[in-house]
């Protein structure tokens, strides 16, 4: 298990779109390789950036996102 801090992925403060875009290429270039978990601190995913912003890019992709 590893922990990779992947800021530029959003959250609280506004990302610029190159970077968050080369944040979700990471991200999906980790998940080819492992099991990936995305986590935050907010409790509810439906009122969190990971289903509001990320879930729908990498759906896009073909990414299956499961909460857990």
């Amino acid at each position: 298990m590893q922990y990779v801090w992947e800021s530029d992925l959003g959250g609280l403060a506004p990302v610029p779109i190159d970077d968050f875009e080369k944040a979700i290429e990471r991200l999906v270039r980790y998940s080819k390789r492992y099991l990936v978990c995305i986590v935050c601190s907010e409790k509810d995913p439906n009122k969190c950036h990971r289903s509001e912003i990320i879930q729908p890019v990498l759906e896009k992709r073909g990414i299956n996102v499961l909460h857990i």
